[in-house]
């Protein structure tokens, strides 16, 4: 699992990651893990399309009834999370699965925080967009991944 960051966007990347825990309370959250050290929880909180090979379907996370589908996605295998730093988040799974969430004018949408032994970075999608960065590290923001504050 790693974090890059390109001119206008973040991947995570994975190799091995699948969805280990999936969490709903006022949002739905995925917990990711690769087998290592390394974690990526994602919290999304609102309204998201969740595409199959089959469907196309609407997870309203303040509507529990909603979000069965999404529990086809315990233990599926990752292929790579992409952020824009206008704030659309696409989850996409190696069997072609796709979650897909867009900033929400009114509420914060989504909540990525990528764990490694180095450190955090937690990316947040504020009401309207633009991505909010904020890094912990013992040693250096750097050494987590090459993301800067904001």
């Amino acid at each position: 699992m790693r974090l890059e960051e390109a001119k206008d966007s973040w991947s995570i990347k994975f190799d091995h990651g699948r969805v280990q825990m999936i969490q709903v309370d006022f949002r739905l959250s995925l917990l990711i893990s690769d087998g290592t050290d390394n974690r990526c929880w994602l919290h999304l909180e609102t309204p998201l399309k969740f595409r199959t090979a089959k469907k196309k379907l609407l997870l309203v996370p303040e509507q529990s009834a909603t979000l069965a589908p999404a529990l086809s996605l315990f233990n599926a295998e990752m292929s790579v999370i992409r952020i824009t730093k206008a704030g659309r988040l696409q989850v996409n799974f190696r069997n072609g699965d796709l979650l897909d969430v867009t900033p929400d004018a009114s509420y914060e949408a989504w909540q990525v925080d990528y764990l490694t032994k180095e450190g955090s970075v937690m990316l947040v999608c504020p009401p309207g967009g633009q991505v909010v960065v904020f890094s912990n590290s013992a040693q250096n923001p750097a050494d987590v991944a090459s993301v800067r504050r904001h």
